[in-house]
């Protein structure tokens, strides 16, 4: 999911509800791309990580 379509989907989302009590849609979005950007650099860090220690073992 883009960021267009993620906002898009929480402004439905935000039209259904009675009152919202929540960060914008954008933010909420952000928030959720920043999220996965730093698992993923987290992952990749860990698995270079594991690799090294297992080069090293051979050594």
């Amino acid at each position: 999911m883009d960021a267009e379509e993620c906002v898009a989907e929480m402004e439905a989302f935000m039209a259904r509800t009675q009152r919202w009590d929540a960060p914008t849609p954008a933010e909420i979005c952000r928030a959720g791309r920043l999220r996965v950007a730093a698992r993923s650099a987290s992952s990749s860090s860990s698995n270079a990580t594991a690799a090294a220690t297992v080069k090293a073992k051979r050594n």
